[in-house]
């Protein structure tokens, strides 16, 4: 006796899993999608055009005089949504013994409190004449990685790196992709400490020839400023359809700057 089946409108697939595969099988795209809007790696950085970077106060830090690692939310400034928790990862003798100079690996933190940028810094010579010459490779840098949750094992993944320039004058970087292609170029006033006013550091086009952005490090009242290491940014990104890991380098871009310029 013959018996006909139709299905309709589905699909069966036969996986033939292997000893210590199952992993290898787990479909992650719900749980990501939920996370996120447009991309799997970053997320909210996509839907922003302005954001505002906060220090947590560390009264440890005022009272004792000594360094803690630095940790700092981040927030849409059109909505104030707080988007990435942002945390320093690095030992009690770097932070006494090197000051702002230190190396450091600082993790982001999505809402969801789920590893997506990570942030490395090698241990830097000091801002002198000798180390900052050409013929030197003192040069201080940061790499910037993002988590791919897209497969699994779930590893990080190179995305950026900001390069400081050998200027005698102004603070100067560059902002590269993972090719280490030049994206952005970033320029900071002579003076880097003041009174009673914001100290801007310009984002401009690879050549230096018009201004697309900035990194803004606030003023925060003279009480903050002088008894903490609280500091506030702002990062205005460049106009356009930028991509998200630019924007990503760009934000460790603006950590970069705080270590070297107002951190202790």
């Amino acid at each position: 006796m013959a018996t006909n089946t139709k299905i309709l409108n589905k699909r069966v697939e036969i996986v033939d899993i292997q000893p210590g595969q199952e992993g290898s099988l787990l479909d992650i795209s719900s749980e990501t999608d939920s996370l996120t809007n447009t991309n799997k790696h970053l997320g909210y950085l996509n839907d922003v055009q302005e954001v505002i970077v906060r220090q947590q106060r560390n009264m440890r830090e005022t009272l004792r005089g000594t360094e803690e690692p630095n940790v700092y939310f981040l927030y849409d400034r059109t909505s104030g949504e707080k988007l990435f928790h942002i945390q320093e990862n690095i030992g009690c003798c770097q932070q006494q013994c090197f000051g702002g100079s230190r190396k450091f690996k600082i993790l982001i933190y999505d809402k969801f409190n789920r590893e997506v940028i990570e942030l490395k810094r090698s241990t830097s010579c000091s801002d002198c004449f000798f180390c900052l010459s050409r013929c030197c490779n003192c040069l201080d840098k940061v790499t910037v990685y993002v988590k791919n949750y897209k497969k699994l094992p779930f590893e990080w993944v190179k995305v950026g790196q900001v390069k400081q320039n050998w200027n005698f004058i102004f603070p100067s970087f560059n902002v590269c992709d993972v090719s280490g292609e030049k994206k952005y170029k970033l320029k900071g006033p002579i003076v880097t400490s003041g009174c009673f006013s914001n100290i801007i550091f310009k984002i401009q086009d690879p050549l230096g020839n018009s201004t697309v952005g900035n990194i803004t490090k606030e003023w925060s009242g003279l009480c903050t400023e002088y008894t903490s290491d609280a500091d506030l940014f702002t990062i205005k990104f460049p106009d356009g359809n930028i991509d998200e890991k630019i924007k990503a380098t760009l934000l460790g871009a603006m950590i970069f700057i705080d270590f070297k310029y107002f951190e202790g």
